[in-house]
């Protein structure tokens, strides 16, 4: 479960990511893309960003729209684990075996993110 930038409060399922705008709906049950559940998952600037019950990560554009876009990170060969926030174009993943920097873009450019291995064992957690 996180919290959006607008303060809507978003949880997910195995089956499916709920939204939860106590503001305008009474608190009502919101789905939003199914197809996509995430075993963690959190916002960073315009992005939706998590990873699924089966290790893939997730970078979701536009999602507070019914036209989101999906970006599969293609398959590294670690768990995915805890996310930091560095600033508001880079996060700092925690794996089993490396931290990878997550640097994203504005959903506009033709580039939306880059992640780099980052194989210092000293950067602390």
């Amino acid at each position: 479960m996180a919290k959006a930038p607008d303060n809507s409060i978003w949880y997910a399922t195995i089956h499916n990511v709920y939204r939860v705008d106590s503001s305008q709906n009474d608190g009502v049950l919101q789905p939003q893309f199914s197809n996509y559940s995430f075993k963690s998952f959190d916002f960073f600037g315009d992005y939706l960003v998590g990873y699924t019950q089966d290790n893939q990560l997730l970078l979701c554009r536009n999602y507070n729209s019914s036209k989101v876009s999906v970006d599969t990170v293609s398959k590294r060969n670690c768990v995915w684990d805890k996310f930091c926030k560095i600033d508001s174009t880079h996060v700092l993943i925690s794996t089993n075996n490396f931290y990878w920097l997550l640097t994203l873009f504005p959903p506009t450019d033709t580039l939306h993110y880059l992640v780099n291995a980052i194989e210092n064992p000293f950067i602390p957690l």
